[in-house]
């Protein structure tokens, strides 16, 4: 009788052994499938990190650097708590960005693309932004004044800009150009303010450099017959006696070169309903439809601010009425 129990023992344990060692695979599978999706909610969540660099998440920092220490395998055991920090955060960012709590309404709706801080928003555009030329190109026509002027912008945060083909451009009426993608999304965008019993109109889109140059020149003489009855000359824009000026002019005016609007990407919107110029858009209805919920209906058209408040270094004052065309899958958020 003890024979016979010490086989059926016997038998037992090879049968666990042999259950065991053919589970393992599955197991390995298992975990190396949730270490995958662990890595990704962890590119996920550092994305996330960077699109809100004005905002502190310091617990949530240090607990991303500990789950990125780890290896796949040890990841995997982690993807419970790792989906809770990346849903954490999410929720926390998109507060932190709109103003709303979680659970407010349209709380799902604002979820379903991306948030930023002022410079998440700048830094978006500079990632996704054309490869500019590789020289400036003239201001006043002479090297050294030119030089300067191109310092300084630079030092505002001003990047020189790609120039889009005119040949290529869509007309958008009234003598204004657009890349034909944001013309579609503009018109889109449009339609969508009609639905809601408001007005968009389109004030500028696609600049030439030689646009952008009298522009500039025009804001730079204005503070030179203001401060010396008459216009700089290159020479002293060249020995620094104009810095005050270019400096004022550079805060409403990109150089030559410099403008967003020469990609064709860039547009400034007016609502004509309000009776005030477009400079003073940020104060209608229309932009705070368009920018509520950090610029959610903007987003859903593929658009940014292109110079938010509270962003630094990024060339001129913030302007509300000038969006720039990103594409909306680039906003959409990874559900």
């Amino acid at each position: 009788m003890l024979r016979i129990l010490t086989g059926m023992l016997v038998a037992a344990a090879i049968f666990v052994a042999v259950v065991g060692l053919a589970a393992r695979p599955r197991r390995d599978r298992e975990l190396e499938e949730a270490g995958r999706q662990a890595t990704g909610l962890l590119g996920q969540a550092r994305e996330l990190l960077d699109r809100h660099p004005d905002y502190p998440f310091p617990e949530a920092e240090r607990s991303l650097a500990a789950y990125q220490g780890l290896s796949p395998r040890e990841r995997g055991k982690a993807l419970a708590a790792i989906r809770r920090l990346y849903a954490e955060l999410e929720q926390s960012a998109a507060s932190r960005a709109t103003g709303r709590q979680p659970g407010a309404e349209r709380w799902s709706e604002l979820l379903l693309y991306k948030t930023f801080s002022p410079n998440g928003f700048r830094n978006l555009y500079e990632a996704l932004a054309p490869p500019p030329p590789a020289e400036a190109p003239a201001v006043t026509g002479q090297a050294a004044a030119d030089e300067r002027i191109a310092r300084l912008a630079r030092a505002r945060g001003y990047r020189l800009r790609a120039q889009a083909d005119p040949a290529q451009l869509a007309d958008a009426g009234g003598g204004r150009q657009l890349e034909p993608r944001v013309l579609e999304a503009f018109r889109s965008l449009q339609a969508e303010a009609a639905a809601q019993g408001l007005r968009l109109e389109l004030v500028s889109g696609f600049r030439t450099v030689a646009r952008q140059r009298a522009i500039f020149l025009g804001a730079l003489a204005e503070r030179g017959r203001q401060r010396l009855g008459r216009n700089y000359t290159a020479g002293e824009i060249a020995a620094g006696a104009a810095d005050a000026a270019l400096e004022a002019a550079l805060a409403e005016s990109a150089p030559p070169g410099f403008s967003r609007h020469h990609t064709g990407y860039a547009l400034d919107l007016n609502d004509p309903s309000s009776g005030r110029p477009f400079t003073e858009f940020g104060d209608s209805r229309a932009y705070r439809w368009l920018a509520a919920d950090n610029y959610l209906v903007g987003k859903r058209f593929g658009f940014i601010p292109s110079y938010p408040p509270g962003a630094g270094a990024q060339g001129p004052d913030p302007e509300p009425w000038e969006l720039v065309w990103v594409g909306e899958p680039a906003l959409r958020a990874a559900h």
